[in-house]
């Protein structure tokens, strides 16, 4: 059925509010790609249709909704859990932290990685001690609360970190930076050298994914054209 009401809304049989009104029939179900099917619909309605006022109440909805679940899971993984509650943690612990902007969700991803930093070295971060399932998530909320600091420590650690989780956890923090400095910060990075082209298209993806960088990286990319292609190859 959620399959259903998507694809109405997306052939404009139904409104947006036929979206929101069947999101609670799904949002408690145990299996993640039900529970979160209409998630991107969402998104797509707060992002574009609602006004600063309809969005802070749009957020505070699907954060009630989603709420029983992460009491359920926690925030934290448990000892013999199923794939399906790892799995389901993960995507709602980073919609509500990332997209809703929920205070709780992103304290919890924010104190994680506060540990992790304090198990960290000057020469290397402790990347392990979190939650891999948890640690882009963290990552990011980190970036966005510490700016430039973090930023440029996540740079450090990519010199010389060759794990392949870790520097993809590392490159969406640093795409989901959206101070507009820190985010200007991060897209001259990306033309230094240095990273892979799947690695580039992290790196932007994420950083495109927040509202606040989309006007500023479309004029950057503009601008920049020629150095943005330059990695690629010409069949690319």
């Amino acid at each position: 059925h959620a399959d259903a009401v998507s694809a109405a809304f997306h052939h404009g049989d139904v409104g947006p509010e036929a979206v929101l009104r069947a999101m609670p029939m799904f949002a408690g179900s145990p299996l993640p790609k039900v529970a979160t099917f209409l998630l991107d619909d969402y998104n797509w309605i707060v992002q574009r249709l609602a006004d600063a006022r309809s969005a802070a109440a749009l957020r505070r909805y699907v954060t009630a909704l989603y709420q029983p679940q992460i009491a359920r899971l926690g925030y934290a993984a448990r000892t013999g859990e199923s794939q399906d509650d790892t799995l389901l943690r993960q995507a709602l612990v980073d919609f509500l932290a990332l997209d809703a902007y929920d205070a709780q969700a992103r304290q919890a991803m924010l104190a994680m990685a506060q540990n992790l930093w304090r198990a960290s070295t000057p020469e290397q971060l402790a990347l392990d001690s979190a939650d891999a399932n948890l640690l882009t998530t963290a990552l990011s909320v980190m970036v966005q609360a510490g700016g430039e600091g973090v930023a440029r420590r996540l740079m450090d650690e990519l010199k010389t970190n060759r794990n392949p989780e870790h520097r993809h956890a590392m490159l969406e923090a640093l795409g989901a930076a959206d101070d507009p400095a820190v985010a200007a910060m991060v897209r001259s990075y990306s033309l230094a050298g240095g990273l892979q082209l799947r690695e580039l298209a992290t790196l932007y993806y994420s950083h495109k994914r927040q509202p606040a960088n989309r006007a500023a990286f479309w004029e950057w990319v503009q601008a920049n054209f020629d150095a943005v292609l330059a990695p690629y190859p010409d069949f690319a």
